[in-house]
């Protein structure tokens, strides 16, 4: 008789990810209905959300990821999938989606985060958060992760649904906890020229 362990590693920063949670997480953020825009739509292709909402895409949205709980952290697809987030341009953004062949991303406001995000990305922490631990906000609105997240669509990218779940946005007001972006033109080709 062979015993199975389920082990847990934590990772520091993604405590509120605890899969204890998750049937209130998956309820409390909308997640049947948010993925049910991504698996309605007319696009194919994968999509790019934060790791540990890849179970929940395939799952409910019935589509392939970018990054999910069963990469390995040191993968090559993990690193550059996760390194998204900290791209500051929008170009290198859109093209990083097309080589992954996305169709959506996904995205949250996760400032507690940044540093082991940064760190899985590959990405040096120090340049959005001080040693102290204040995130620096001038710094890391240049992402696209922050833009999405707290200002909106980037060029390429427009807006399919949002969480009617809101929280504080350190730079005013408040945002949804969940946006979800579609990628413009086909996943993994460049967009139509105009007519």
């Amino acid at each position: 008789r062979v015993l199975h362990r389920l082990r847990v590693l934590r990772i520091p920063g993604f405590e509120r990810h605890s899969l204890l949670d998750r049937g209130a997480l998956v309820q409390r953020l909308e997640i049947d209905a948010l993925a049910g825009r991504i698996r309605a739509s007319d696009t194919d292709g994968a999509v790019l959300a934060p790791w540990y909402m890849g179970h929940w895409i395939v799952w409910y949205a019935e589509r392939p990821v970018v990054l999910s709980p069963m990469l390995d952290v040191g993968q090559p697809g993990f690193s550059g999938g996760m390194r998204f987030f900290f791209l500051e341009d929008d170009g290198a953004a859109l093209e990083l989606l097309r080589t992954r062949g996305a169709s959506h991303v996904v995205v949250t406001p996760e400032l507690a985060s940044i540093r082991p995000r940064a760190a899985l990305a590959g990405v040096e922490a120090r340049r959005y958060v001080a040693a102290d631990g204040r995130v620096d906000l001038g710094a890391y609105a240049r992402t696209v992760a922050a833009r999405l997240t707290f200002r909106g669509a980037i060029p390429g990218l427009r807006e399919v649904a949002r969480s009617r779940a809101f929280v504080d946005s350190p730079y005013d007001g408040v945002v949804p906890e969940i946006r979800v972006y579609e990628v413009e033109g086909p996943a993994g080709l460049p967009p139509a020229a105009a007519p």
